[in-house]
């Protein structure tokens, strides 16, 4: 089970992150949040780090625990369920989107994305 979790993770990765992919960014940016949301839920928290950019890497590990890091990541209260949580939304930008995230509980976050050489990564809220 574990082994193909990391498959799944490893090609959704390869998805959202590959360099001159040819995917559309749109399709990317999606990719990179799903695949945070995926991992934070399956409590990966190395995996998840490895999609923010480097300040807010900083802040997911000051958090304490991957779980806690997730959650201040996203913006919703510690302790509700990650599992579920959707993209509602997602608004471009050149190098840049904003996803649009709802809880199941109806809780609403957005988090900024970034891109550099069509590689995604989550920078914020």
């Amino acid at each position: 089970m574990r082994r193909r979790g990391l498959a799944v993770a490893a090609l959704t990765l390869l998805a959202g992150g590959c360099a001159n992919s040819g995917t559309p960014p749109r399709e990317q940016a999606r990719a990179t949040i799903q695949t945070f949301l995926k991992t934070c839920a399956a409590d990966r928290a190395v995996a998840a780090s490895e999609l923010l950019t480097k300040p807010l890497r900083k802040s997911f590990i000051a958090a304490g625990s991957g779980l806690d890091g997730c959650h201040a990541v996203l913006g919703l209260s510690a302790g509700g369920a990650l599992r579920g949580v959707r993209v509602v939304a997602l608004r471009m930008r050149p190098q840049a989107a904003t996803a649009a995230l709802r809880d199941p509980a109806g809780h609403t976050a957005r988090v900024e994305l970034e891109s550099s050489d069509d590689t995604w990564e989550l920078a914020g809220r």
